[in-house]
Formats: C-alpha cells, structure tokens, sequence
C-alpha cells in the first residue's frame, strides 16, 4: 500500500508541476507534499524545497502539518530550517500542539523561538498574524503568557481573535480564569473582543455547567448579541440536558434565536421521546402555523406515517408540502417502499407546479436524492427536468456523490454529464473522494486517472486516493 500510495502521489506531483495557472500549481503541489508527508517526510520535504521561492515557505509549512501526526522530530527539524516569518512561526506552534504535559518543557522552547521570530517581523500585519500563532498555541502549556501576547496584538482583529482563543483552550480547566479576561476588557474596540471571548467561554462551559454557561452569555451587552450566544448555549447543553436547554432557551429576548434554539432541543427530543419533540414543535413562540405543522408532519413520519401524510394533505400547500412529502417518503424507504415511492411521485409532480424557480429546482434536487437509493435512473430522469442548466449541473453533482458510496461507475457516468466543465471534473474528483472513502479505492484510483480538464481537480483526486491507502 505505501508503495502504492507514493507512486500515485508522484504522478500527482508530475500533473501538478504541469498547471499552468501559478497559484492553481502551487495549491495543487501543498496538497500533494502534505498528502506524501503522510508517507515519507523526507520526500514530501525534497518536494517543498523544489517549489518557487515565494512558494516554498507554505510548501514547507503544508509538509509540516502532514508530519506532526507521525514524526514530530520530523517536523521540528523541517519547522526550523524553514525560511524565518510567518509561516515558520505557525509550523513551530503545530508541532508545539502536539508535544503533551509531558514534553511541555521542549513545547515551551519551540515556542519561546516563534515568539522571538514574530516580534523580529517589520511588517506590522505579519507580526500580528505570527504572534496570534504563539498565543494560541501557548495557551496549552502557559496560559498566562499566552494572555500577555494576545494584549501585546495592536491589531484589533488579531487581538480579539488571539484572546477568543486563548480564553477558549482555558476555559476547560480554568473557566474562572478565562472569564476574567473577558471582564478586563471594557469599552471602545475592546467591546467586540468582550463579547466574543464571553460567548467562547460559555459554549465550552455549556458541556458541563449550563447554569455558568447561561450567566455569561446573560453578560454580553446588546439583545441581538445576547440572543445569539445564549441560542449556541442551549445548543451545546441540549445534547446532555434537554430540560434545562429548553427552559435556557425560553428566556431568550430575540424570538429569532429563542425559534432556533427550541429547534435544537427538539432535535436532540426527536431521537428519543417523539412526544416532547411533538410538545416543543407546537410550541414555538411566533412561528408560522404551516411551518409549525410541517415541523410536526417530519417528526411523526418516523412513527405514524399515516397520520403524517393526512396532516400534510390538509394543512399544507406549495413547496412546504413538497418538502414534507419527500420526508415522509425518506422514513418509509425501507419499510413500505410502494408507498414511498407514490409519495415520491406526487412529490414531484407538485414540485414542477412550484411557481419559483428556484423553489422548484431545490425541491426536484431533494426528491431526486431520495429516489437515487431506490432507483437512480429514475433519479436521472427527475434531475434532468430541472430546466435551468446551472441548477441541473447542481443537482447531478449532488447526485453523483451521493451514487459514489454505493456504485462508483454509475457516480462517474452522472459526474460525466454534468455541462460545464470545470464543475464536471470537480465532481469527478468529489466521486473519486466519496469512493475512497468507503473503501472502493480501486474504482476511485481509476476515475481519477479518467479526469483529463482542468488538472488541479486530477492532482486532488489522486491525492484522497493515496490518503484513503493509508
């Protein structure tokens, strides 16, 4: 398999050194050289120093990031002789993040080195970014002086982005502390760090404290802003406490938000008492009534099909009772397939009835996914009624991957019809993914060799092949 791998890895590199596009060329070599660092760090390395001088540094750093996995040491010695600037600081910070408790000592001096090289940087946008690089980094192993760098950012976005970050790694062991760096900061450009540093900590806090996670969401200045982080809170708690998500979640002011957060405990209710899902569905605050029944007609078609479909007959109209048939039709696939498949067919004929294009081609797509797992020529033939031939390519794309899992031939015959070019050989290469990924490696190696437009998606193609060998 490793020789295997590295052979196709090669040829990707020869395609690769062929783009004539230079910043297509240069994305499509890192692709190859972390792909190959997988396998063999001393020739994804021989690689990355053969690439142009503006190049080599990402090159490298791509190399870097294929390393750590396997080879630290390797990693280290190529993060060192790499070209000093922002791209060697962030190479010494990924494998810094992957030394442990136990080798924070050698963590710490990697580190101490990248902050030497970000504050040696004249350009005031590089020296940010790189210093944002160490911070985050650092919060691992030294918390305190993470801090002290992200202060030291004058960029305000960098700032707020180091400090967001240094507050969420801490906010595991030390939510205290992490907060705390929130309520340092007041006033001006510092109310936008406050408010994301705040909403950081509570989403990590959720998973264990709901009720500290709900008090500093509730300390964020501005409804809107409020609203938003308490939706991800409940969010997070839901998936460990649906009763204390959905009382979190009635509290929120922002209806918007208090909709979208009752979703998600319904959600997480749905998979295992279908009443409270129901109970929660018919009770969102300002909801549309059909949508509220369509909400409902999804949740019961897992347990009363029947009872789904008179509901949707009655109550719904247009595209919302398009979707709601489909649905209903996806949960009886594989226990009353006939009964699937008519509803499916009424599906679509009310589909093409849709008034806005756009509405109608979404719905097609959807109905034509469906049916691909019973019927893919019938699949074809629904997705070949899309009329606008963008939205056609589209839809076969969808398609086709989705056909890939199962049968990679048919997948690439779809890929194949898709009009514009570059989408056809961007979906080749998404077929070629899709197979490798479960396991028909020898159909997805060979579709990739069947790309011949556009060769950076080839170059990609051949690379999820050869990860997929690993």
């Amino acid at each position: 398999m490793r020789a295997r791998g590295l052979s196709l890895l090669r040829e990707a590199e020869e395609i690769a050194r062929g783009i004539t596009d230079a910043w297509e060329r240069s994305e499509a070599l890192e692709d190859v050289v972390e792909a190959m660092a997988l396998y063999d760090v001393a020739e994804a390395e021989r690689v990355a120093w053969s690439a142009p001088e503006k190049d080599r540094t990402r090159a490298l750093l791509r190399v870097v990031e294929g390393a750590v996995g396997h080879d630290l040491d390797g990693a280290e010695r190529i993060a060192r002789a790499m070209p000093a600037g922002r791209d060697q600081v962030r190479a010494l910070g990924r494998v810094a993040c992957r030394l442990g408790p136990q080798e924070s000592a050698r963590a710490l001096r990697l580190l101490e080195e990248a902050r030497r090289i970000a504050d040696a940087l004249r350009d005031d946008e590089e020296r940010a970014d790189a210093l944002y690089e160490v911070a985050k980094a650092l919060a691992r192993h030294t918390p305190g002086d993470a801090v002290e760098i992200a202060r030291s950012i004058t960029d305000p976005v960098d700032r707020r982005l180091a400090l967001r970050d240094v507050a969420e790694a801490m906010a595991e062991k030390d939510p205290g502390a992490a907060e705390r760096i929130a309520r340092d900061l007041t006033g001006g450009t510092d109310e936008e760090t406050r408010r994301e540093v705040l909403q950081r900590v509570a989403e990590v806090v959720a998973e264990h404290d709901a009720a500290q996670a709900e008090r500093l969401a509730n300390a964020i200045e501005g409804r809107s802003k409020r609203s938003w982080a308490l939706e991800r809170v409940v969010y997070r708690v839901a998936r460990h406490d649906p009763v204390e998500a959905e009382r979190i979640a009635r509290t929120i002011p922002c209806q918007s938000h208090q909709i979208g957060a009752l979703r998600s405990v319904m959600d997480v209710w749905a998979e295992h008492d279908i009443a409270e899902a129901e109970r929660i569905a018919g009770s969102i605050p300002g909801d549309d009534p059909k949508r509220r029944v369509w909400r409902a007609v999804l949740l019961q078609a897992r347990h009363d099909p029947a009872e789904a479909e008179r509901q949707a007959r009655t109550l719904l109209t247009g595209s919302i009772q398009v979707s709601a048939f489909h649905h209903i039709a996806e949960a009886l696939l594989d226990r009353d397939r006939p009964w699937a498949v008519r509803l499916l067919a009424e599906a679509e004929r009310l589909a093409h009835g849709l008034s806005r294009p756009y509405r109608r081609m979404e719905q097609l797509q959807e109905i034509a996914l469906i049916v691909a797992a019973c019927d893919p020529a019938e699949a074809e033939r629904i997705v070949g009624g899309i009329e606008d031939r963008e939205g056609r390519d589209h839809a076969l794309r969808a398609l086709a991957e989705k056909t890939a899992v199962y049968d990679p031939p048919e997948a690439e015959r779809l890929a194949r019809t898709v009009e514009d070019p570059r989408l056809r050989s961007q979906t080749l290469q998404e077929v070629a993914f899709e197979a490798a990924r479960h396991r028909h490696v020898d159909q997805a190696e060979r579709i990739a060799r069947g790309i011949t437009e556009h060769p950076e998606w080839k170059v990609r193609a051949l690379v999820w092949v050869a990860r997929a060998l690993l």
